[in-house]
């Protein structure tokens, strides 16, 4: 009984998958990511359940109804929880994006290496 598929046949499909169009991340801008990050309050379902109540009237709910008020900072605040303690970040580091220099001394004398990441890698962490 001989193989079903030929050695040209398993090899094209090999590298079919290597040589597909994946789509990459978009690129975050260093500088918002720098200077903005540490600056940003954080989620917090007070807030956004207040600046939500204080829109009821442009959709003709009145101020004041303790129903709509609860419902919306439930929804809210459950959001809010979900993303804050269920989510996951995962992060893609393509070769040649982490540059690293290091500079010291030692009895020989002034020592200097650069490098860089040659392979990509993948990582998990969470919101806190």
């Amino acid at each position: 009984m001989g193989c079903k598929y030929s050695n040209e046949r398993i090899t094209g499909e090999i590298e079919e998958i290597f040589n597909r169009n994946i789509p990459l991340f978009p690129e975050v801008p260093t500088a918002p990511l720098a200077f903005g990050a540490e600056n940003r309050p954080g989620l917090n379902s007070k807030k956004i359940s207040s600046d939500i109540i204080s829109k009821f009237s442009t959709v003709g709910i009145e101020n004041g109804d303790n129903v709509w008020e609860k419902y919306t900072h439930l929804v809210v605040s459950t959001l809010v929880d979900a993303i804050v303690y269920d989510s996951s970040v995962q992060v893609g580091v393509k070769p040649n994006a982490i540059q690293m220099l290091s500079q010291g001394a030692n009895a020989g004398g002034p020592v200097v290496s650069v490098g860089q990441n040659i392979t990509p890698f993948s990582a998990r962490g969470i919101i806190f």
